[in-house]
């Protein structure tokens, strides 16, 4: 019995030299895509960046005017809508 136990315990031992370097591979290769995976995400970052610094200016400035045009459309409507207001409450004095 007692050689068996020493046959396992050393079968043992040799599995663990043969997983301990795969493992330890395998740990290195997630991080080093991990570590890939987020560099790659930082130069879109980037890129996007630069995308974003190289706006038309005419784009930019059709959308500017555009949305002048929608403030003075609000606008209009606000003063509108209390100028009708203010007519509503008159009326109901005055009846």
């Amino acid at each position: 019995m007692d050689e068996c136990m020493r046959i396992y315990h050393e079968k043992e031992n040799i599995a663990l030299q043969i997983r301990k370097p795969i493992v330890y591979l395998l740990v290195l290769y997630m991080f080093f895509v991990l570590l890939r995976s987020l560099i790659q995400v930082w130069v879109m970052t980037l890129r996007s960046r630069r995308r974003q610094d190289h706006i038309d200016p005419d784009m930019k400035e059709t959308f500017e005017a555009f949305n002048m045009l929608l403030r003075q459309i609000r606008r209009g409507l606000k003063q509108n809508t209390a100028m009708t207001t203010i007519r509503g409450k008159r009326s109901e004095h005055e009846d």
